[in-house]
């Protein structure tokens, strides 16, 4: 597995934890664009795969270094990248 990991799917259905991971890659910058392109507008998650929500997880770090503004709870936040 690479360094950074991304999570992400859709909202009415996350798998939870390690189900919802989606890949690994060795920069963030790789780990952000994969993320967005697979970004759908909610409220839908056609085609699949798609993300409503994702997030970038920086296995060395042990931390969330960027995110959607939309999340699967529901609650809008702003992106942000450490």
């Amino acid at each position: 597995m690479k360094r950074f990991i991304v999570f992400g799917g859709c909202c009415y259905y996350p798998s939870g934890g390690f189900n919802d991971c989606v890949g690994s890659f060795d920069s963030l910058q790789h780990a952000q664009t994969f993320a967005q392109r697979m970004r759908v507008p909610y409220p839908g998650c056609k085609p699949d795969p798609c993300f409503e929500w994702w997030h970038v997880f920086d296995s060395c770090e042990m931390q969330i270094v960027a995110q959607s503004e939309h999340q699967p709870w529901t609650e809008e936040v702003e992106m942000y990248v450490a």
